[in-house]
């Protein structure tokens, strides 16, 4: 038997499904990643509940959840935040659509995070506040978080191989994907994936440790750099399409 829940959610996806439904990948606070059905929100003009659903939108649902059913029907809608300024801007909805394709690939059915969501809800609100030209840096300090929160965090101060402190007595320092960062002593004999410059390392980590910084030098060699980070661990990914779409 259906229980009828509540939940607050990020959706992340949307496909139409039969002439007036619409499918709903929902990224929600109680319950992680869930698929929704929402019956009669492409009749336009009979049902006001059709606006309120549009990806990246914030909103709270009353659902029928039913643990043993793969899509859940909702029954009502109220929209929290829809994200003017993200929608109306290119490069913001870029990023922000590139935060909802991480989520839909990586996240599990179920999988509860309540710091990921709060997280992803807080860079969402930076975003649609944001009135610099800082899209991409506030891109890569959720890729940041994202990669620390799903399991693939980066060690920025040891050596991957001797797990020595990396010190900043370079000037060119190796990464490999499996290992880590490599120090001096230890790359001679190591084969790198990619390799920083002591500028470029010095972005990152200060991205990392959300000290701030003004120099947006190098900042898309970094989001290529986490992306091929993430398809290294997980060959499936083939990297985010919303950047290369806008």
């Amino acid at each position: 038997m259906s229980e009828i829940k509540k939940t607050s959610g990020i959706i992340i996806r949307k496909i139409p499904f039969s002439d007036s439904s619409l499918i709903l990948t929902l990224y929600s606070r109680e319950y992680g990643k869930l698929s929704l059905i929402q019956k009669g929100a492409l009749r336009q003009g009979k049902n006001k509940i059709g606006s309120k659903i549009d990806t990246l939108n914030h909103i709270e649902a009353v659902i029928y959840y039913k643990t043993d059913r793969d899509i859940q029907l909702i029954k009502e809608v109220e929209l929290v935040n829809y994200f003017p300024s993200i929608k109306g801007n290119l490069e913001k909805l870029k990023y922000c659509s590139a935060i909802a394709e991480l989520l839909n690939f990586f996240i599990m059915e179920n999988y509860e995070n309540e710091e990921l969501f709060q997280g992803t809800l807080k860079i969402l609100s930076r975003f649609e506040n944001s009135s610099t030209d800082d899209e991409s840096e506030l891109f890569i300090r959720y890729l940041l978080f994202f990669i620390r929160h799903t399991g693939f965090e980066i060690n920025f101060k040891k050596c991957g191989i001797c797990n020595n402190d990396i010190g900043d007595d370079f000037e060119i320092i190796d990464f490999n994907f499996e290992k880590g960062f490599i120090c001096n002593d230890c790359s001679q004999n190591s084969f790198h994936s990619f390799q920083f410059s002591k500028e470029l390392f010095k972005i990152i980590t200060c991205l990392n440790s959300k000290k701030e910084i003004y120099s947006t030098k190098e900042l898309n060699n970094i989001i290529k750099f986490l992306e091929q980070y993430l398809r290294y661990h997980v060959p499936e990914f083939s990297g985010l399409k919303s950047l290369k779409m806008f």
